[in-house]
């Protein structure tokens, strides 16, 4: 997906996506963070406070430029 991902979290869904959250995610310090995990043809996007919650599902190219967005915007973190 992206460099800014780190290892997959603990579990993976039972459809067998493997969710990421961003390296500068730690529950302790930054608890409002986002997990995105990729099938091959869409990249979902959910809460990681509430998955159960729903989610987004988004083409890749979108998914691309959200995150060119953030950086330009220079609100990604980093």
């Amino acid at each position: 997906m992206n460099g800014r991902f780190a290892a997959p979290i603990a579990e993976v869904d039972h459809r067998g996506l493997s969710w990421h959250r961003s390296a500068r995610c730690h529950p302790d310090d930054h608890p409002d963070c986002v997990e995105a995990a990729y099938d091959g043809c869409s990249v979902h996007v959910r809460d990681s406070k509430a998955p159960a919650h729903g989610e987004l599902r988004l083409p890749p190219d979108s998914w691309r430029g959200f995150l060119r967005l953030l950086d330009d915007t220079g609100t990604s973190g980093h």
